[in-house]
């Protein structure tokens, strides 16, 4: 080793100790982990699960207006006119009346 390598070497500043302990580093770490786990979880039930969907609706006067079964038939039939989740303003009672 030459003399300018041992002047560096002799002359670096100490190793400096951290500002937290490392106790709390592995608990931010664990919590971050945890909540991209739960995020996962999250999205991956949201795209796999379907909504719950009534078995009937029943009116006031107890008359059947409609069945799961025609929400399940219905539902192929709205997504091609692009009718599903429209509940803005005139448009509900378009969808209302049409139902």
């Amino acid at each position: 080793m030459s003399k300018t390598d041992e002047f560096i070497w002799r002359n670096m500043p100490a190793k400096r100790d951290l500002l937290i302990s490392r106790g709390w580093i592995h608990a931010i770490l664990i919590v971050r982990l945890c909540g991209f786990l739960l995020f996962g979880i999250l999205a991956y039930r949201t795209y796999t699960d379907e909504p719950p969907i009534p078995s009937n609706v029943v009116s006031v006067t107890s008359q059947v207006l409609f069945t799961d079964q025609d929400i399940r038939t219905g539902l192929p039939s709205s997504e091609a006119h692009s009718m599903l989740f429209v509940h803005r303003g005139s448009d509900a009672a378009v969808c209302e009346q049409a139902g």
